[in-house]
């Protein structure tokens, strides 16, 4: 079974991704705080990261950069999920290898047919 973390403050959208992701066989961690990922995937590395950009401590922008320095052959990708996907906000991680973004609001059934093409390539 693959494990996905999903970073994420907003406790409905963590709560309708991760539904959407063990409704297609995923386990699921979750983090609220990019410091909180970032803790989880020193513990455990996941086999995706689903990302918000904007949220306390620590931005998605800031935990992928912080993820490529620790872990300089990064295994997994990762998908920012954010309604701010305004070019200010990919600068930092845009065209990073493995790193898609995704607008929401996100359907359940995007979400998951995005997991599973990031898994596969």
């Amino acid at each position: 079974m693959k494990t996905i973390l999903i970073a994420d403050d907003d406790a409905y959208v963590t709560r309708v991704l991760r539904l959407a992701l063990e409704n297609h066989g995923f386990s699921v961690v979750l983090a609220s705080t990019g410091i909180q990922a970032l803790e989880k995937i020193r513990n455990s590395v996941p086999d995706c990261l689903v990302t918000d950009i904007n949220m306390p401590g620590m931005s998605g922008r800031e935990l992928v950069e912080k993820i490529d320095e620790e872990f300089k052959v990064r295994k997994f990708p990762i998908l920012i999920v954010s309604s701010l996907v305004s070019r200010d906000r990919k600068v930092g991680v845009e065209g990073r290898v493995g790193v898609v973004f995704m607008e929401k609001p996100v359907s359940p059934k995007s979400l998951v047919s995005l997991v599973e093409s990031a898994l596969s390539s």
